[in-house]
Formats: structure tokens, sequence, C-alpha cells
């Protein structure tokens, strides 16, 4: 259940507006919360798909070059 003081949602109800994920490995960008939980399901569904790249894009529903290009910034090894 979400609470509001107002008629429309802000970050601050969220209480989520200092987290940060932290990644590993020597990566010293800290992502925000929605980056981190990108990263995960990125991981995720490359595991689900044994690596491969163009099914993991299907299934997130993202083109490849977008997921290649995701998988750079994150950080990712693949």
């Amino acid at each position: 259940m979400l609470l509001s003081e107002g008629p429309a949602v802000n970050v601050t109800d969220l209480s989520i507006s200092d987290v940060r994920f932290i990644p590993t490995e020597g990566h010293d960008t800290a992502f925000t919360l929605l980056e981190g939980v990108e990263r995960n399901a990125i991981i995720q569904m490359l595991k689900e798909t044994g690596g491969n790249k163009l099914e993991t894009a299907k299934r997130l529903g993202i083109g490849r070059q977008t997921l290649y290009n995701k998988i750079k910034a994150y950080g990712i090894e693949t």
C-alpha cells in the first residue's frame, strides 16, 4: 500500500530517493535503484537464456543494440 499526502505521488512518498545500488568488481558508478533493478533483470534473463543476447532482448522487450549498450553501461560480464 502506498500513502501520499497530496493528490499525486512524488519521490518523497516512495522513501527511496537516496537509495543507491553499488556495483561490484571495480565499477565506480553508483546506480539508482531503478538502474539496479534493470541491471539485475538483464543478468537474470541472460542466465535464463543461457547467455543468448538476442533472446534476452526479445524477452525484455528491448532491441538487441539497446541490450548491448546496457550491458556495457552496467558493466555486466557475459
